[in-house]
């Protein structure tokens, strides 16, 4: 956010361009007919991996890791075709920068039609959009309001017709919250014990301010997440 040491989303388009050496591709439009901007680094191996981020305008820190994996990515000599897609709402990443931050979570979090965009996807078949918190909410001023219908935002349809383009064999979706690490749920002692250790990797290289991981072998930590963007929307 301004002030703040983000770039504006046009700053970080056209860091990325210089930095990475190859041309943004507009894979879509939102909402506000902003380009919906994608970054091939080309490979040799047919197991492309895709990178999305900020799919809620206020997840700044997930498009700075994103940005910094294409990077790294470079450094290497690797066979793996990568895509990056470091802001999937620029509608919502463009309101909150230029609001400093100042607003509630659900505004800075949805489209420009008020859209929570990783809500608007559809769901497997036979699922049920329960409990609503995770999987969506009916009501228009929740902070999680899964749209009309599947696919009904132009940035959502967008992003699958891109999915199916690539054909990822991993995708990887980075969101920041609260200044929490929260990963997934595994049961597995061995796993639990990696995602301890990153953490604490990244812990030490940020070097200040509290982090607090967020993970269970017991209980899905993802849920009460998503209970509290609920509660936090309505405010």
């Amino acid at each position: 956010m301004k002030g703040s040491g983000y770039p504006s989303l046009d700053e970080l388009y056209a860091r990325m361009a210089s930095r990475l050496g190859v041309p943004a591709e507009a894979y879509g439009q939102s909402v506000e007919g902003q380009p919906l901007q994608a970054f091939h680094i080309p490979g040799t191996g047919d197991r492309p991996v895709l990178i999305v981020a900020a799919i809620h305008g206020l997840e700044f820190i997930g498009s700075l890791v994103a940005e910094g994996v294409a990077q790294h990515r470079l450094g290497l000599e690797s066979d793996v075709d990568t895509w990056v897609v470091p802001v999937a709402n620029p509608d919502a990443y463009r309101h909150c920068w230029e609001k400093e931050g100042v607003g509630t979570v659900s505004e800075f979090r949805k489209n420009a039609r008020g859209v929570d965009l990783n809500r608007n996807f559809p769901l497997p078949h036979g699922a049920r959009r329960w409990p609503l918190w995770v999987t969506g909410s009916p009501n228009p001023k929740a902070a999680t309001y899964h749209g009309p219908s599947p696919l009904s935002e132009p940035e959502a349809s967008a992003l699958v017709s891109l999915v199916q383009r690539v054909q990822p064999h991993a995708l990887v979706s980075l969101h920041s919250f609260g200044g929490a690490l929260i990963h997934a749920r595994v049961r597995d002692r061995s796993a639990w014990e990696v995602y301890g250790k990153l953490s604490n990797a990244y812990r030490e290289a940020r070097g200040s301010g509290r982090i607090v991981r967020l993970g269970s072998r017991f209980m899905d930590v993802l849920m009460i997440q998503n209970r509290l963007i609920s509660y936090l929307g309505r405010w």
